[in-house]
């Protein structure tokens, strides 16, 4: 069923002077473009209404699933929610029936299969169809739909190359991967580490378009900085002292995100004032977590649970910076979120952000995953008041030039052809 969200007047305005779209030669068409995704999902709700709001650019988005529309149980969190910021307003979309036997993303490559999608895009007189990632039947369904309809294939992924896999399982998805993306239009590289990979599959330099894996900076700033007023009570409200330095962890308790690295180089810290940590998030490794701060961290790391969206920028603004230790991160957008709100980053080597975002010693730091003690003597180094200070407005700086602007103007480069 087709729906058309809300449109604001910004629908017929002109390009924003800031996007860096005025001095390029247009072409003055308006380009009819289908998205497929997954499912709605609260990253991709603001590029898509920022695309929408494009005058070259009449969107429709089809969804290959409601998840994320009703509240599901989270395996990773451990608990039911659903998200509490809008994720259909303010663009036109389409929600396909989802034919699986098992339906749902989290059930892999047949959890999402919508036959729909054939003649829908096939005969639907797009001018391109823009595919995020590869991992669904229905993504597939949607390269031949692309291909059948005539119209340019626009294919947008996550993946790099950081990620250790055994030989065989790299021959197989070569051979998989590299006549696929023969057909593939234009790919729309996120990040330097994802353009790496389109180009090792055989996707011409000729075809990549720069399209940043960004976040809606502009709201992630605003409220850190209206929370940020009353963070004394913020951090008193977590039992957090104000005066002392605190580093954010902020996602899943889980063993590839590696948590308890964080814990165990806070401990190996010396500071004075002492470091402490806020932990937002939940999931299976919180017990362990809490054991350890029981016995080697008493009073210095504050236990938040899991927060929705909308609190996020709260917590954001109770800390002073985001350390993302993981062993696996395609690309890591809660770096983009907590850099937009004036927090430097600390990430392993293992975080596809890190090649764009963080630059050592200058937005925050980078350490080879797993090695604590590297870990430490970063925080060591960046958790001093001035440092902090300085890293913070480099850090805001920065996500300056990686917003939603530079994101939608890639892709109608990529349109344009």
């Amino acid at each position: 069923m087709a729906r058309e969200a809300p449109q604001d007047d910004r629908q017929s305005a002109l390009p924003d002077p800031a996007s860096g779209t005025q001095g390029r030669e247009r072409t003055g068409k308006r380009h009819r473009l289908a998205v497929v995704t997954s499912h709605p999902i609260q990253y991709q709700a603001p590029l898509f209404r920022e695309l929408a709001r494009r005058p070259e650019v009449d969107l429709t988005v089809f969804f290959c699933s409601d998840h994320g529309l009703t509240e599901r149980l989270d395996p990773g969190f451990g608990q039911s929610f659903k998200w509490d910021v809008p994720l259909v307003e303010g663009y036109r979309y389409e929600l396909l029936p989802n034919r699986s036997p098992h339906p749902g993303p989290e059930n892999g490559f047949l959890g999402e299969f919508n036959p729909a999608l054939l003649p829908r895009l096939a005969r639907g007189g797009f001018d391109a169809v823009l595919v995020h990632g590869y991992a669904y039947a229905s993504c597939w369904l949607a390269f031949a739909a692309a291909k059948l309809g005539g119209a340019r294939l626009l294919m947008r992924a996550e993946a790099h190359l950081l990620e250790p896999r055994p030989r065989w399982k790299r021959a197989a998805k070569a051979a998989i991967l590299r006549p696929a993306f023969k057909i593939v239009d234009a790919g729309l590289a996120i990040g330097t580490l994802n353009h790496e990979y389109y180009r090792h599959y055989g996707i011409s330099p000729l075809k990549l378009v720069h399209a940043p894996y960004s976040v809606d900076n502009d709201y992630f700033a605003a409220e850190a900085d209206r929370w940020r007023a009353t963070r004394t009570a913020i951090r008193r409200e977590l039992g957090l002292p104000e005066d002392v330095p605190v580093v954010l962890f902020c996602g899943k308790l889980i063993p590839k995100k590696r948590p308890l690295d964080l814990l165990e180089a806070l401990s190996r810290t010396s500071r004075v004032p002492p470091i402490h940590a806020l932990v937002v998030g939940d999931g299976l490794l919180r017990p362990e977590c809490e054991t350890f701060v029981r016995s080697k961290l008493p009073g210095r790391v504050a236990f938040a649970g899991f927060q929705n969206q909308a609190s996020l920028p709260k917590m954001y603004a109770a800390a002073d910076l985001l350390v993302l230790p993981s062993e696996i991160e395609p690309w890591g957008l809660v770096v983009n979120e907590a850099m937009a709100s004036g927090l430097p980053a600390v990430v392993s080597t293992a975080v596809g952000a890190a090649a764009d975002l963080v630059r050592p010693g200058e937005t925050g730091d980078i350490f080879t995953v797993g090695d604590v003690e590297a870990l430490a003597r970063s925080l060591e180094a960046i958790c001093r008041p001035e440092k902090l200070r300085a890293c913070s407005v480099a850090a805001r700086e920065r996500m300056a030039r990686w917003s939603l602007r530079e994101t939608a103007d890639g892709i109608v480069r990529a349109l344009e052809g």
